[in-house]
This record gives C-alpha cells, sequence and structure tokens, in this order.
C-alpha cells in the first residue's frame, strides 16, 4: 500500500497543479476585469457566465458519460465505473481482465472517435439553440445591448462543451503531466483575450469573446497531442450504444450543473454584485490549498486499471484498500483545511484589497469544498449494492438541506448564508450515503475512529489559534506553529498510529520525485549482466526501436524484448527470476502507443498470471533507466555493440 499511496500522491500532486492553474488565473481575470468594467457590468458578467457554466454541463450530455464509461470505464467527471467496479467489484482480477478483453484496444479508440463526433454535433446544436433563442428573448428584456454577450455566452459555452471531452483524454491515458499543462494552457489563452479585448474597448462581449476563443484554443491543442488516442470510423449503431452507457448519468450531471451554480445565481437574485464578487474570490481562493485533495479525487479513477492500483487491491482485499484510500484522502484534505483556515488572512492578499471583507467567508467556503471532496471520496470507496444509484438521488437531494439552510441565513447575510447552506448540504449526504453503506452487505471498513479523532485535533488546532490575542508577525507565528503541531498531535493522540509514520513519511516524500544517484545507478548497471545491459543500452540510451536493436544484435526481437525486462528486473534489484512471458512483459514496458493499448497488453498479462505489481516496480525501473541513461552514459556506452 506504501507503493500505491506514493504513486497515487505524486500523479495527485500533478493532476493538482494543473486544477490549481484555475486560482492564479482566477484572480489575474478578476483583477482585470475590474479595473475595465464598473461593478454593474461585472456583475451581469458574472451572471453571464454562470449561464454558460450551466449550459456546458448539457452539452453532449449522455453521449460524453458514455463515451468515456466505454473506452476507459469512467464518466467524464472522475465518479462513474467501470463494468468490473459498478455496484461493488465482486469479480477476480482473472474476471476482469477478460471481460476487459472484449473489447479491443482498437475498437475502443475507434469508438472515442464516434464520441468526439456526437458531442461536437450536440454541443452545436445545443449552444446554437441557446444563441438563437436567448439573443431575442435578451433584446425583449433589457435591450439590444445584451444580443452581442448572450451570442458570446452561447459561443463560449460550445467552446467549454467541446473542452470537457478533448481535456479528459490525456487524464484517462494517465498523462498527468500533459493534462496538467493543458489546464494551464487554457486559463492562460483566455486571460490574456481577455486582457486584449477590454484594453480594445470591447467590454463584456469582449471578455466572453477571449473566454470562448481560449477554450477553443486550448481544446485544438489538447486534440493534437491526443490524436493517436482515437480514430475516427462511425458506425450506424454507435450512436445508441453511447447512450445507452451514458444516460444512467443524465439526473447526476444535473444535479452538479444546479449545485455548481445555484450560489451564483441565488446571490444574483437576493444580494447585489459586489457581494456575488466577493463570493466569487473566496471560493476560488479557498480551494487553492484544497487543491492537492481535488488532484487525489481526480486522479483515483484514472488509476483504478492501472497495475500498481490492482496490486493493492489483490493484496488487500478491495474494500480494505478502498478504505485505505480513503483514509489518505481524508487526512490530507483535513490537513489542507486546517492550513485554509490559519491563513485565510494572508491568502486573501492575493486578491485586490478592495476584496479583503472575503476573508471570513474563506474557512467556510474551503470546508464546503472538502465535504464534497469526501462525498465524492465516499462514493469511490464504497461497492454496495445500486449505489451509483443513490449516489445520483443523493445529489439531486442536496438541495433540500441547501434550501432549508439557505432560507434560514439568507436573511442575516446573503454571502454567509449560501456558504453555510453548502458545507450543511455537503456533510448531510455524505453522513447519508455512510449510513447506507454500514447498512449494506459489502460494508467498506472506514477508519472513522482515526478520522474523528483527527478532525478533533484538527478543530482544536484552529480554535486555540483563533483565541489567542495577536496580531501581525505574531499571528503569522501562531498560525506556522499550529500548523506543525497538528501532525505532531495525531501522531501523540494515535490518530495517526507510531508504527505507520514511516509510511506516511515515504508517501508525502513522493510529491517530489526521487532521484537515482550517478553512484547508485552506476551500482545497477554492474549488476546487470551483459546481455541485458546490451539491450538496454540500446533502447534506453540510443533508444533505438526494438526490432532495430534486434537486427542490430542478430536475434529474435522475442529475445531483445525478454532481455530488457530481465535486465530493468535486474537493475530494479528484483529477483532474477525469468518467466516464459518476459518477451509480453519488455513489449509491454517498451510500449509506445495508447494507454489504451498498454492496459489492453497489461489486462493480457495478468490474465496470465503475471503479477501487477511486478509490472508496476518493472515500469518504474525502465523510467528510472529513461532518467539516468544520461548520468550512466560511459557505463552503457562501454558495453555498446560494435557492430
Amino acid at each position: 500500500m506504501t507503493l500505491y499511496g506514493q504513486t497515487m500522491t505524486r500523479t495527485g500532486s500533478i493532476f493538482a497543479l494543473g486544477l490549481a492553474a484555475v486560482v492564479p488565473f482566477g484572480v489575474l481575470s478578476i483583477a482585470v476585469t475590474t479595473r475595465y468594467l464598473a461593478p454593474d457590468e461585472y456583475g451581469h458578467l458574472a451572471i453571464l457566465f454562470a449561464v454558460a457554466s450551466f449550459v456546458t454541463m448539457f452539452c453532449g450530455i449522455g453521449f460524453l458519460q458514455g463515451t468515456m464509461i466505454s473506452v476507459y470505464g469512467i464518466a467524464d467527471d472522475g465518479d462513474g465505473d467501470g463494468d468490473g467496479d459498478v455496484d461493488g467489484f465482486d469479480t477476480t482480477i482473472r474476471e476482469m481482465t477478460l471481460a476487459e478483453a472484449a473489447t479491443g484496444p482498437e475498437e475502443k479508440k475507434r469508438l472515442l472517435g464516434s464520441g468526439l463526433l456526437v458531442v461536437v454535433a450536440t454541443t452545436s446544436l445545443l449552444c446554437g439553440a441557446v444563441g438563437l433563442i436567448g439573443a431575442p428573448l435578451a433584446t425583449a428584456l433589457f435591450g439590444s445591448g445584451w444580443v452581442g454577450p448572450v451570442l458570446w455566452m452561447a459561443a463560449s459555452a460550445w467552446a467549454g462543451g467541446l473542452w470537457r471531452l478533448m481535456h479528459q483524454i490525456p487524464r484517462m491515458e494517465r498523462h498527468s503531466t500533459r493534462w496538467a499543462v493543458l489546464q494551464w494552457a487554457r486559463p492562460a489563452l483566455v486571460v490574456l483575450g481577455t486582457w486584449l479585448a477590454l484594453a480594445a474597448g470591447l467590454g463584456v462581449s469582449g471578455v466572453l469573446m477571449a473566454t470562448a476563443l481560449g477554450t477553443l484554443a486550448a481544446t485544438a491543442i489538447a486534440f493534437v497531442v491526443s490524436r493517436h488516442s482515437f480514430r475516427v470510423a462511425p458506425r450506424r449503431g454507435d450512436l445508441a450504444y453511447l447512450w445507452k452507457a451514458g444516460r444512467a448519468w443524465v439526473p447526476l450531471i444535473f444535479a452538479v450543473a444546479v449545485q455548481t451554480n445555484i450560489s451564483v445565481f441565488l446571490l444574483g437574485i437576493l444580494a447585489t454584485p459586489s457581494s456575488v464578487a466577493l463570493f466569487q474570490v473566496a471560493t476560488r481562493i479557498s480551494q487553492f490549498p484544497i487543491y492537492f485533495a481535488d488532484g487525489f479525487v481526480t486522479a483515483w479513477p484514472a488509476m483504478e486499471r492501472s497495475p500498481i492500483s490492482l496490486a493493492a487491491k489483490a493484496q488487500k482485499g478491495l474494500r480494505e484498500y478502498s478504505a485505505a484510500a480513503f483514509t489518505l484522502l481524508a487526512l490530507s484534505t483535513l490537513g489542507l483545511l486546517v492550513m485554509v483556515c490559519l491563513f485565510a488572512d494572508a491568502l486573501i492578499h492575493i486578491a485586490a484589497p478592495s476584496y479583503r471583507s472575503a476573508a471570513s467567508l474563506i474557512p467556510i467556503v474551503a470546508a464546503g469544498a472538502a465535504a464534497h471532496v469526501a462525498f465524492r471520496g465516499v462514493f469511490r470507496a464504497t461497492g454496495f449494492s445500486r449505489r451509483r444509484y443513490w449516489y445520483t438521488f443523493l445529489h439531486l437531494l442536496w438541495v433540500a438541506p441547501y434550501a432549508a439552510v439557505t432560507a434560514l441565513l439568507v436573511p442575516l447575510n446573503a454571502s454567509y448564508g449560501v456558504a453555510i447552506a453548502q458545507l450543511a448540504a455537503g456533510i448531510t449526504v455524505t453522513a447519508c450515503f455512510v449510513l447506507l453503506d454500514r447498512h449494506s452487505e459489502v460494508t467498506t471498513p472506514f477508519q472513522w475512529r482515526r478520522l474523528g479523532l483527527a478532525l478533533l485535533v484538527a478543530s482544536g488546532c484552529v480554535a486555540v489559534s483563533q483565541l489567542i490575542p495577536a496580531e501581525g508577525v505574531a499571528r503569522a507565528a501562531l498560525s506556522v506553529a499550529a500548523v506543525v503541531a497538528f501532525p505532531l498531535l495525531l501522531v501523540a493522540t494515535r490518530a495517526i498510529p507510531p508504527q505507520q509514520v514511516g509510511t506516511i513519511w515515504a508517501i508525502a516524500g513522493s510529491v517530489v520525485p526521487r532521484r537515482v544517484s550517478r553512484a547508485a545507478a552506476r551500482r545497477r548497471l554492474a549488476a546487470v549482466s551483459p546481455n541485458e545491459r546490451q539491450a538496454l543500452y540500446l533502447v534506453a540510451s540510443e533508444r533505438r526501436d526494438p526490432g532495430a536493436a534486434a537486427r542490430l544484435l542478430g536475434i529474435p526481437e522475442s529475445v531483445l524484448l525478454a532481455r530488457v525486462a530481465r535486465g530493468l528486473r535486474q537493475f530494479g534489484e528484483d529477483e532474477n527470476r525469468a518467466t516464459p512471458y518476459d518477451h509480453i512483459i519488455g513489449r509491454y514496458l517498451l510500449h509506445g502507443g495508447t494507454t489504451i493499448e498498454q492496459d489492453a497488453l497489461a489486462a493480457h498479462l495478468r490474465a496470465l498470471g503475471i503479477d501487477p505489481l511486478e509490472l508496476h516496480l518493472l515500469d518504474d525501473a525502465a523510467r528510472t533507466v529513461a532518467k539516468v541513461r544520461r548520468g550512466a552514459g560511459e557505463e552503457f556506452g562501454a558495453l555498446a555493440p560494435n557492430s
């Protein structure tokens, strides 16, 4: 489980880095737009963006989710499941691999291409209808000045609908760095376009235009980098097939769209534009530290079919594995929430001085976001019958506690009322889901005692820090002391058992990948047999194609692939045990195609009895060799073939 935790933490951190791009560019966008737009104009812009977000959620609805589930086994929002993990993972790993083999990689790539065509078509129809109906409606209600903004709002929703599909492909292919770069590229393009449009005097229409064009440009980049993951060869039955796979998620997408935008709509009706602005700033800043937790949840479904995840499930058992993964998610989220609460006054300085009053909103909004992360995490960790339908129902039920708390608190203060309502609703639906799991036949052994104790420790650290009177440097020092004390108190109270400190430290340290020193690389290479080292030299240092390398050595390609697998096994200091399938393992490790194809090879190897943990360790060794090839070039070069 340590290896799994390290892999998830490292991958989750990269995903979090991509998600975190929203925050600085979001704050920069606010700084730019508020300089050029009057408060009333900015309020109108916020409402139009909320409408665009709502429309975007319905672009390709059903078909988009059906495409992701058919190809990757996961819905686009990360809360879906594959065939092997719907309403309980009751199949063995071997049975799951046989089910995966039923749909080959080429068919999955074809389905992804068909899904792209369907999403483009349905998105264009929906957003075209919104523009055609919305423009004359806005003219009748508000005057001719709204025609341009409404049309560009529809265009930004259209671009966002295409982006929703295209940016998911690198994520599901587990290209976390590529995905993170795309997450930074999109807001960068949008903010740059916004500044140019506002400087040119285009006003609200200019901001929406920049959003549409910047998103479309980022989508085009995503299309180019992922073009090998799909092929366009539609068939007559694809439309019905994709809809059947994704239609169950339509109510869930509707509920998520309501949850995402209801607070802005409500504040737009009940409060002033400045209240909307303060709430939005608090939301963006409060989520900055929480983005690691979001990155973990984002990485979790994408990693479900990876060899290390399958190995962890096989070793611990699915339910125990899921509980351990949720505990890791909950503790890391709680630690980040503590930092948000303690440093809210400092974090608000990211925004302009006119937004300082939003500081007190940040902890409440952050807690609401953490509750939603917990809800998603509980869903991922459970496996009781019909849990997916309960998950959808509770998303819809979320509105009930939200409405009740809003009715009580909004008359007192609109911004705080909706923020507290979000927190209360998140806690309510999470508690309901936990109760459903506890009364099911297949329960997940959540470590609630440990997590409850950790929550008490966190609350105590924040409360003591806030109750002690201090200002300026003293306040900052007190906050830092509370942050340092939090993990120490977790160990002292045994919320984290002392024997697990080493494991947690190893997991936390994996955020920064550990590099193999030159001396260690030399020692490891010296332990590799000459024939295997020669094969590694050709494919790792010279990056030759396996077929060309085999011809150079005068051996069959299968022999070279087997030598690569055995050489990596020796380099990774694993047992020097050969298997009859080493040539297939070598092909898996050197595979340069899509993750869909590589996962198909991994499924075949698992069906042959190869331990997925071994595949993970060998893949890790291959990445290490690729990184040290320059530093250890002389060791490789000394054994280069003379031919």
